[in-house]
């Protein structure tokens, strides 16, 4: 694992806030793939690039993984 990108508990909670999700940002950081985040991260080549990609992972798992947004759910981070 690089470790040029570290998923943070404000980053799941920014994208929990942009959802209006009322879930406790510790434990969904907890259930997160944190390498797939930090892969995604990693596509981009500024911070502002790599904190949207990062954003974008954590809502894919939110929907897919961990099924707290609904499949079709529109991106806060395009």
């Amino acid at each position: 694992m690089n470790t040029a990108w570290e998923t943070t508990v404000e980053d799941v909670d920014t994208v929990l806030r942009a959802h209006n999700l009322d879930l406790d940002a510790d434990e969904i950081h907890d259930q997160l793939d944190k390498d797939d985040v930090e892969d995604a991260a990693l596509f981009g080549d500024t911070t502002e690039q790599q904190t949207n990609y990062a954003y974008q992972e954590i809502e894919h798992q939110l929907i897919v993984s961990l099924g707290h947004l609904p499949e079709g759910t529109e991106t806060k981070f395009p």
